[in-house]
């Protein structure tokens, strides 16, 4: 595995082949096993509709699902990424990996780039399969600007899903996924422009982001206001954000370079794989500060 701190491979597998196919990723990343359906049991008889998710390899327990759910194994899931991938000239799936021993497992394609102001931002499709009960298949995108994360919130669609509840026709998701890739990509700038447009005390919003509640110990006040003071240094410092300054945008950009370059001062067992499905699904600072901005 790679482990990374300014890279969206935090958690793992990096390929650097164009032509590297989702069968093969599947391989190199070590996603090549199964998941079984198993019946719970209670004094020795059939719990009624109680089952689990596990994993053929290891037999780890993944979730607890009921006799509707649908699994979609790993080499039958990602084979969409094939699909996407012949849709967009240049493109190529950039890694692959798992979350927490396997409950979640992603693959991610990188699509094309494109400019907002004066910066290249790389935009990558991810898939991201679920064998818990109680999430579902999700899908969407996620970019990289001056080497750190944005997961920009627009009008239209940035994180999508399909429900483990029966047969989905894969053509279908297809073209969902390619329609919802191109309309976010095209919105992308109008939202920039308007964060761009809107006008802020930094310092003040950052304190209504991170809050520190009258009952906070002093230990968890310290760490949020040092979180407000290094923000706010990145932003009054950093030169790729200088041209940004005094608006939404520019403490838009100082967030995401705080979170993706910052790590925890004390680290739980899954702190990297959270970090990760953030940088996927949404990073929660950058949607509270849309928010309180912009409304969305």
């Amino acid at each position: 595995m790679i482990v990374g701190n300014t890279e969206l491979d935090i958690k793992g597998v990096k390929f650097n082949s164009a032509s590297i196919t989702s069968k093969e990723a599947i391989q190199k990343a070590g996603l090549n096993w199964s998941v079984e359906t198993v019946q719970y049991y209670l004094n020795n008889e059939p719990a009624n509709g109680k089952f689990a998710n596990c994993r053929s390899d290891t037999k780890e327990c993944l979730g607890d699902v009921s006799a509707r759910y649908k699994i979609y194994q790993n080499k039958y899931f990602f084979t969409l990424m094939d699909n996407i991938k012949s849709k967009f000239n240049n493109s190529s799936i950039d890694s692959a990996g798992m979350l927490f021993n396997g409950e979640e497992t992603w693959m991610k394609l990188k699509v094309g780039t494109s400019n907002i102001f004066d910066d290249t931002i790389i935009h990558y499709f991810f898939m991201m399969n679920s064998f818990t009960g109680k999430t579902s298949c999700l899908y969407g995108i996620t970019s990289m600007i001056n080497n750190y994360v944005i997961t920009l919130n627009t009008k239209q669609s940035r994180v999508w899903s399909f429900k483990h509840t029966g047969d989905k026709d894969r053509e279908e998701e297809s073209n969902e996924s390619v329609t919802n890739i191109n309309n976010y990509m095209e919105s992308m700038n109008k939202t920039a422009n308007r964060m761009y447009e809107e006008k802020i005390d930094a310092r003040a919003i950052l304190k209504k982001i991170f809050a520190i509640a009258k009952t906070d110990s002093d230990r968890i006040a310290g760490n949020t206001q040092w979180k407000i003071e290094t923000v706010m240094n990145l932003y009054n410092t950093d030169t790729s954000i200088f041209n940004y300054k005094d608006t939404a945008w520019g403490l838009y950009l100082a967030i995401a370079k705080w979170k993706t370059e910052s790590d925890a001062l004390r680290k739980t067992e899954t702190y990297n794989d959270n970090k990760f499905r953030e940088q996927l699904i949404g990073i929660p600072e950058l949607e509270k500060l849309q928010k309180l901005t912009i409304g969305y």
